[in-house]
C-alpha cells in the first residue's frame, strides 16, 4: 500500500553482515517505490530504523549504545518514528519493548517487506489517539521472503544478490538458525531474472549471498524441487554475458563439493577468492561446535582447492576461547593459521548467545584468557596478512573500479582485484564501472596502491 500520508524521510542504520546490508537495500527500495524518501542524516529524518545484528555481544552492544542516542532524539522530537529490526530485534523483542518503550515499532527478520504498512499504521493510530508500540516478529510463510522487485543498490558496479536465507546447521555457538529460520532457497528463475536485469544496467559483478550459500537448492521457497545445486546455479549465471565477475559468501566447508570446486576452477568469471570459515584448528573443539567436519577434512579441502585453483585467495573466520578449549586446542588453531596462510581472517573471542547449545556447555573460559588468546592470534595473522599483501608488490592486476577513494584524495579511485584486494590509484571518473590495469607500487596489509597502466 502506497503511503497516503505526508512524504516521510527515512534514515536506516545497518549493523552486521552483508546479508543485513543487502536487506537494507531491499527495504530502501520498498520505501522509495511507495513514495518515501531516503536521507543520510538522522537530524532530517521523520523515521529512523536500526537494522541490527546479534551474532556477537559486540554487535548487540553497538545497538544498545545507539538506542540511548535515539531516546534523546525522541525526547526532542516526539513526532519522530523510531523502529528497530533484524536479528537482535527478532531474538530480544520482549526486552526491547520493555526497556525501550519509546520505540514505535519492532520488527524481525521475516517481515521487512511489511514496513510500509507498519509505518502507515503508526501514523493512523496517532491520528486516532490509539497508539502503542507495534511488535511484529512473527514467522511468515517461506514464499513471502523473496517477494520484492525494487532494490536501492548502493554500489553502482557490484550488486549483492541474496539466493537463500536461514540455516539448518545449528552450530552450537550460533544464533542464526533461531533468528533467521530454516534454509530456504530462491527460485532459480527469479535469481537469473534479477541478475539479467543487473546486467542490462551495466553491473559487472555480483555477489551471491546466503548464510550457507553453497547448500543452495535444499529447499525452495515455493515448495517445488528444482533439482539444482549451487554449482548448477553458477553454471547458469556464468552464461549471462555482461556479468564478468561472480563472488559468493558465506561457504560452509562441509558443503563445498567437488562439483563446485570444478566450476570455480573452470570459469574465469568465478572470482579466485573464497571465504571459508574454519572456526577452530582443533577437531575436539570443532566437534563441540557441531561444525560437522574435522581439522583433517578442512586441511585436505584446502589442499584440494589449491591444487585446482593455485592462485586462490582464502579468507576465514576463527573463534577463540570456546568452552573447553585447551592450550593444546589453541595451539592447533595457531598451527593451522600458519600452515594455510589466509590472506584475511576475521578473528573473534567466543561470546555466549542466549538459547544456543554452547551457552550450557561446561568449562566456560574467563574473559581475560579469551582476550589473551585473541590478541596472540591477531598478532600472528596480522603478520601473515602483511606478508601475503607484499607479494602483490610490482605485479600487474586487473581492477574493477567502484568509485572515488573514501578518503577523498583528489583524483584517487578505489576498486577490487579478482582476489578481492582493495586497490587505490589515480584515475578519472570515467574509470568507474570499468576494468583497468594497475601496477602495484605500495602495499599495506589490507590495501594495495598502484599506478594505472
Amino acid at each position: 500500500m502506497k503511503s497516503q500520508l505526508a512524504i516521510k524521510k527515512i534514515y536506516i542504520k545497518t549493523y552486521g553482515c552483508q546479508m543485513n546490508f543487502s536487506e537494507t537495500e531491499i527495504i530502501s527500495g520498498l520505501f522509495l517505490s511507495n513514495g518515501f524518501e531516503l536521507t543520510d542524516s538522522m537530524d532530517t529524518a521523520d523515521v529512523i530504523i536500526l537494522n541490527t545484528c546479534s551474532i556477537r555481544d559486540t554487535a548487540v552492544n553497538k545497538v544498545i549504545g545507539k538506542l540511548g542516542q535515539l531516546k534523546r532524539l525522541k525526547k526532542d522530537n516526539p513526532d519522530l518514528i523510531i523502529g528497530i529490526g533484524g536479528c537482535y530485534a527478532q531474538s530480544d523483542s520482549d526486552f526491547l519493548k520493555k526497556k525501550a518503550n519509546y520505540l514505535d515499532f519492532i520488527f524481525g527478520t521475516y517481515n521487512k517487506l511489511r514496513l510500509v504498512d507498519i509505518i502507515n499504521k503508526i501514523e493512523e493510530s496517532r491520528v486516532l489517539d490509539d497508539y502503542e508500540t507495534i511488535l511484529d516478529v512473527g514467522v511468515y510463510p517461506d514464499n513471502e521472503q523473496f517477494q520484492y522487485k525494487d532494490i536501492a543498490y548502493k554500489n553502482p558496479v557490484t550488486a549483492w544478490v541474496p539466493i537463500m536465507r536461514g540455516c539448518d546447521n545449528y552450530c552450537s555457538y550460533c544464533i542464526v538458525p533461531y533468528v533467521r529460520g530454516h534454509e530456504i532457497s530462491r527460485i532459480p528463475s527469479e535469481i537469473i531474472t534479477q541478475i539479467e536485469g543487473l546486467s542490462s544496467q551495466n553491473y559487472k559483478e555480483i555477489v551471491l549471498l546466503g548464510q550457507n550459500v553453497n547448500s543452495y537448492g535444499k529447499r525452495f521457497a515455493d515448495g517445488i524441487d528444482y533439482k539444482i545445486t549451487f554449482a548448477g546455479l553458477l553454471k547458469e549465471l556464468i552464461k549471462i554475458d555482461k556479468i564478468k565477475r561472480i563472488r559468493f559468501i558465506t561457504s560452509h566447508p562441509k558443503d563445498l563439493t567437488d562439483e563446485l570446486i570444478d566450476v570455480m576452477s573452470s570459469s574465469e568469471k568465478i572470482c579466485k577468492s573464497l571465504h571459508l570459515p574454519v572456526q577452530s584448528g582443533s577437531t575436539n573443539v570443532l566437534k563441540a561446535m557441531k561444525r560437522q567436519y574435522s581439522r583433517e577434512y578442512y586441511v585436505e579441502l584446502i589442499k584440494k582447492l589449491r591444487d585446482k585453483i593455485p592462485d586462490l585467495a582464502l579468507a576465514t573466520d576463527v573463534i577463540v576461547g570456546f568452552p573447553g578449549e585447551t592450550e593444546e586446542d589453541f595451539q592447533l588453531t595457531i598451527d593451522l593459521i600458519k600452515a594455510v596462510r589466509f590472506e584475511q581472517a576475521y578473528l573473534f573471542r567466543y561470546s555466549s548467545r542466549k538459547g544456543t547449545a554452547a551457552e550450557a556447555l561446561p568449562d566456560q573460559l574467563p574473559e581475560t584468557l579469551k582476550k589473551k588468546r585473541l590478541w596472540a592470534l591477531m598478532e600472528i595473522q596480522d603478520k601473515i596478512t602483511e606478508e601475503e599483501s607484499i607479494k602483490y608488490l610490482g605485479t600487474e592486476v586487473e581492477v574493477l573500479v567502484e568509485g572515488p577513494d573514501q578518503k577523498k584524495n583528489v583524483n584517487s579511485f578505489s576498486g577490487r582485484t579478482n582476489s578481492n584486494k582493495i586497490v587505490i590509484f589515480k584515475g578519472k571518473k570515467t574509470d568507474i564501472g570499468n576494468f583497468v590495469r594497475i601496477k602495484i607500487t605500495r602495499t599495506t596489509p589490507y590495501t594495495l596502491f598502484g599506478e594505472k597502466l
